[in-house]
């Protein structure tokens, strides 16, 4: 699911309809990527596809959650820092505005994730990253803050975060969004 899906790209009775006809269907779960709650960040994500200035992306994740919600379909969301225009300050909003949807119990799950460069992928290209990726050797050293996150591993992270920006991820989406983030207790420096 994504929020232009549940938002712009259809109607709203056919998106409530759909939603219905899921949860009739036995549908017990759906899992959403909001990628960020920074309209900065969010200018160059793909997902992001109706940019319409009166509707900005905030308010699609926050209706798209609402809209499951009442169809009443449990919801977790993952959340993804180190995209182009990501900076300290975008990703202190992104950790606030998914605590207040956990807050208002739009989502029941929300999984921190960072951006890791993947071969022949366009953003892999862009960062000057396809001839530095190691995928093959078996004495990576994956250790913290790279093992509290999917696939997050040294030398393949995005290269717009150091590694103090992983840790404060870490430690804020933990503090932040406590039990809804998907590991409960997560290790602190």
């Amino acid at each position: 699911m994504t929020a232009d899906l549940l938002t712009t790209l259809h109607r709203e009775d056919d998106v409530r309809a759909m939603l219905a006809a899921l949860r009739g269907a036995g549908c017990t779960y759906l899992y959403m990527g909001i990628e960020s709650m920074s309209s900065e960040v969010m200018e160059h994500v793909h997902k992001n596809i109706r940019r319409v200035t009166d509707f900005p992306w905030k308010a699609k994740v926050r209706t798209a959650l609402s809209r499951i919600r009442e169809a009443g379909i449990p919801v977790g969301s993952s959340v993804l820092f180190g995209l182009e225009g990501e900076t300290r300050r975008t990703i202190e909003e992104t950790v606030h505005e998914v605590g207040q949807l956990v807050d208002d119990g739009l989502v029941m799950l929300a999984s921190p994730n960072i951006l890791t460069y993947h071969p022949a992928t366009r953003i892999t290209k862009s960062h000057g990253m396809r001839e530095k990726l190691d995928y093959h050797s078996p004495d990576i050293d994956n250790r913290p803050p790279y093992i509290y996150f999917e696939e997050a591993f040294p030398g393949v992270v995005s290269r717009r975060l150091s590694e103090d920006d992983i840790w404060f991820i870490h430690e804020a989406t933990a503090k932040r969004w406590g039990a809804i983030r998907n590991s409960a207790e997560p290790e602190l420096r």
